[in-house]
C-alpha cells in the first residue's frame, strides 16, 4: 500500500497497480491533487517567510 500512495502522491503512475473500484479512482485522483498542492503551498509558505524576514533585516 505504501508503494502504491507513493506513486499516486508522486503522480508517476501505475504501471502494476491499478485501483479498480469507481471509489477507489475518485479516491486516488484526490490523493494525486493533494500530492501536488501540499510541497506547492509549503514551498510557497517558506519563500513568503524568508522573504518577510528579508524585508525585516533591511
Amino acid at each position: 500500500m505504501i508503494y502504491f500512495s507513493f506513486a499516486t502522491l508522486t503522480t508517476t503512475g501505475y504501471g502494476d497497480v491499478i485501483p479498480v473500484h469507481p471509489i477507489a479512482r475518485s479516491l486516488c485522483n484526490l490523493e494525486a491533487v493533494f500530492g501536488q498542492l501540499y510541497p506547492a503551498t509549503l514551498l510557497a509558505r517558506l519563500v513568503t517567510l524568508e522573504i518577510a524576514h528579508r524585508d525585516q533585516d533591511s
